[in-house]
């Protein structure tokens, strides 16, 4: 992320973004997003919160490097425990690295995904992980348990906006192709009253990401 840090107050609680972790998390993705991409902010408004809970701090400012250190650790133990996938830890430490990287790039050493992983990895594990937003906690859960497609659907049903029969027939090879070319998909098949006009949204990066990895993870050619 290379949008630079503007921090309220160095000296204040959690950054001075707010009195409680949570609601200061959530003014730091704005601060790195806006108030657009508002599914980004979420997955990593949720992903973040899991690493603070499982610290167990309640102001920003105690984060240490140890505990990133030992986070990482943690993670990789999670993956090598087969708990949660390669692919989940990615984003899990991703999430992390933004985040404090907003907040302060030169307090801590933050390694990528890649560094630590390696790899992704083609399967999906289980997980004993709880996040705090329903949505995105639901669709990991489904992750998790092998459900790909359902936690997919939810999250074009969620953010995009569509009916579940729009998700149900929306051909992934084409929106990618299509998105590539012009930031936009068309999701004619399957809309209310079978539309003969074209129907054409601006999903968010971070959904075309999942279609990316769903297609990767299941064989797609």
């Amino acid at each position: 992320m290379s949008k630079k840090s503007c921090i309220p107050n160095r000296h204040k609680r959690n950054f001075g973004y707010g009195r409680s972790c949570q609601y200061a998390v959530k003014n730091i993705c704005k601060g790195i997003y806006g108030c657009g991409k508002f599914a980004s902010r979420t997955a990593y408004r949720s992903r973040f919160m899991q690493f603070i809970k499982w610290l167990g701090v309640t102001d920003l400012r105690d984060i240490s490097q140890d505990h990133v250190t030992s986070y990482y650790e943690v993670i990789i133990e999670w993956v090598e425990g087969e708990e949660i996938s390669q692919q989940y830890a990615a984003n899990l430490i991703s999430s992390l690295n933004i985040l404090l990287g907003y907040l302060s790039s030169y307090k801590y050493t933050l390694k990528k995904p890649s560094a630590l992983l390696g790899r992704r990895d083609r399967k999906r594990k289980r997980a004993v992980i709880i996040e705090d937003d329903p949505i995105v906690t639901l669709s990991d859960r489904l992750r998790r348990k092998s459900a790909d497609d359902l936690a997919l659907l939810i999250l074009l049903c969620r953010f995009v906006g569509l009916r579940l029969r729009e998700a149900l027939m929306l051909n992934f090879e084409e929106a990618l192709k299509s998105y590539r070319k012009t930031f936009i998909i068309n999701i004619t098949k399957g809309t209310k009253g079978g539309r003969k006009a074209d129907r054409f949204i601006r999903p968010p990066k971070f959904l075309i990401e999942d279609i990316e990895s769903f297609m990767k993870n299941s064989g797609w050619s």
